[in-house]
C-alpha cells in the first residue's frame, strides 16, 4: 500500500472519529440543556408543583394557548379542565366542526339532564373525539363557565346522521322530506360501519352524492346553504384524502371566527400534535398553529404552544377497545431524548423556548426532522407518565 493511500485513510478515520465526537457532544448538549429546563407536577384531584406553577404562568400571559395532543387518553380533558379552572378564557377552540359544537352548547345549555342524556345514548358513536365521557364532561364545564365552543374542522366522518337531523329541524319545508331520507340512510351505513371499520362510512357511500343531489337549493336559508356546502367539502375531504385542503378548510374557519369571537380575547385550543405546533408541522403544511401564532404576533399578544403526549401506559381506540401507547412510533422515536429525561411517576414540564435560544445561538445541527419542528414550533412539552384509556360514554 502507498503512503498516499495510507494517508488518505488516515484522515478518512480521523474524519469519522471527529464527526462521531462532534455528535456525541452535541446530544450531550441537548440532553444537559433538557434537564435544566425541566420540573414536575403532580395530579391527585388538582394539579400541583413547581412545574404546574411555571406553566400556569405562562399560560396567564398568553392570549392563545394551544394544547397539541395524542388523543382518547384520559388525563389529556383533566390536564384541560385544570386549565379552564385555573385560567380564564372566552373561546374553547376544537378539531370538530362548527355545527356540531354548536349542537353541543345548545343541547348542553337548554335539555334536562334526562333529555341530555336521552340524546348521548342515541347519538354518542356521532361525537368523534366528544364520544369519551372525560371529553364530553369537559364539553358540560365549557358550557357552564360560558366559554364559547367553537369548531375548525370538516364535518366529521360519523356525525353526518346527526347534522342531517339539524338540517331536518331548521332546514327549509321543502328539503325537510330528503334531509330525513339522508339522516335515514347515514345511520343505516354508518351503523354498519361502527360495527366494523373496514366497511364504508356514509360519505363513502354512492348513496350519498345521490341523495344530495336530490335538495332544492333555491329554497335553503343561508345557514342551511352552508352547512349543506361542508357537507360536500367535507365528503370531497374524505374521498380525496387531502390533508391540504383539509387545513385550508380549517384556516378559513380560524378567519371567519376570528373578528367576530376571538379577537382581543383569550382562546384555548386543543388539537392533535400535528396542528397546534407553530412554523411547519409534522407533515409538510403550516397548520393552525401557525395561523394563531401569527395573528397573536399582529395584535402584539402571545400565543403558546405545548404539546402533551405519555410515556407509557394505554389509549383508547377510535370507537372502542384501546391500544398501547408505541413509542416505537416515528414521532415519539424522534423525540427520544425528552421520554428519556422523564419522570416514571411524575408529570415532567420541560420549556423549549430557552433550550431553542441556546441552540440557535450555537448554531446547533438538529440531527432529526421531527425533532427540529418539535423545538422551534412548540414552547413546552409535558410528558404523561402513565397514560390511561379515555372510557367512551357509554
Amino acid at each position: 500500500m502507498s503512503h498516499s493511500v495510507r494517508k488518505r485513510i488516515l484522515v478518512y478515520f480521523i474524519c469519522l472519529l471527529f464527526l462521531s465526537f462532534s455528535s456525541q457532544a452535541q446530544s450531550q448538549l441537548l440532553d444537559s440543556l433538557i434537564r435544566a429546563n425541566r420540573s414536575y407536577f403532580s395530579y391527585d384531584q388538582t394539579f400541583s408543583g413547581m412545574g404546574w406553577t411555571q406553566l400556569m404562568e405562562r399560560v396567564n400571559q398568553s392570549h392563545y394557548v394551544l394544547i397539541g395532543e395524542d388523543h382518547f387518553i384520559r388525563e389529556i380533558p383533566l390536564f384541560t379542565q385544570a386549565l379552564i379552572r385555573a385560567s380564564s378564557f372566552q373561546n374553547y377552540v376544537a378539531e370538530l366542526d362548527p355545527w356540531m359544537m354548536q349542537l353541543f352548547q345548545d343541547k348542553i345549555t337548554r335539555l334536562s339532564n334526562a333529555e341530555l342524556q336521552r340524546w348521548i345514548d342515541s347519538n354518542y358513536n356521532c361525537f368523534s373525539f366528544f364520544q369519551k365521557q372525560p371529553d364530553f364532561d369537559l364539553l358540560k364545564t365549557l358550557v357552564q363557565k360560558k366559554i364559547r365552543l367553537l369548531g375548525l374542522e370538516q364535518i366529521c366522518l360519523t356525525s353526518t346522521s346527526v347534522i342531517f337531523q339539524y338540517l331536518y329541524e331548521t332546514g327549509s319545508p321543502q328539503n325537510r322530506k330528503q334531509y330525513a331520507a339522508l339522516r335515514d340512510s347515514s345511520s343505516a351505513v354508518n351503523e354498519v360501519f361502527f360495527k366494523d371499520l373496514a366497511k364504508p362510512y356514509f360519505f363513502k357511500s354512492p348513496s350519498f352524492a345521490k341523495q344530495m343531489a336530490g335538495l332544492d337549493r333555491s329554497s335553503m336559508q343561508k345557514d342551511e346553504k352552508e352547512v349543506v356546502d361542508a357537507l360536500m367539502i367535507s365528503q370531497k375531504i374524505y374521498q380525496t384524502g387531502s390533508h391540504s385542503q383539509r387545513i385550508k378548510l380549517m384556516q378559513q374557519n380560524f378567519l371567519q371566527y376570528y373578528t367576530p369571537y376571538m379577537k382581543g380575547k383569550r382562546s384555548l385550543f386543543r388539537f392533535g400534535a400535528n396542528h397546534a405546533m407553530k412554523g411547519e408541522s409534522y407533515l409538510p403544511v403550516y397548520d393552525i398553529g401557525t395561523t394563531a401564532h401569527v395573528l397573536a404576533q399582529s395584535e402584539q399578544v402571545e400565543s403558546y404552544h405545548i404539546l402533551v403526549l405519555p410515556k407509557s401506559g394505554l389509549k383508547a381506540g377510535f370507537l372502542n377497545g384501546t391500544e398501547p401507547v408505541d413509542l416505537s412510533d416515528d414521532l415519539f422515536k424522534s423525540l427520544s431524548p425528552f421520554f428519556t429525561a422523564a419522570s416514571d411517576t411524575a408529570w415532567t414540564f420541560i420549556t423549549l423556548d430557552k433550550i431553542r435560544r441556546v441552540l440557535n445561538n450555537k448554531s446547533y445541527h438538529i440531527p432529526d426532522a421531527n425533532l427540529e419542528k418539535t423545538i422551534k414550533g412548540y414552547d413546552a412539552i409535558i410528558i404523561i407518565p402513565v397514560a390511561t384509556p379515555a372510557p367512551a360514554l357509554r
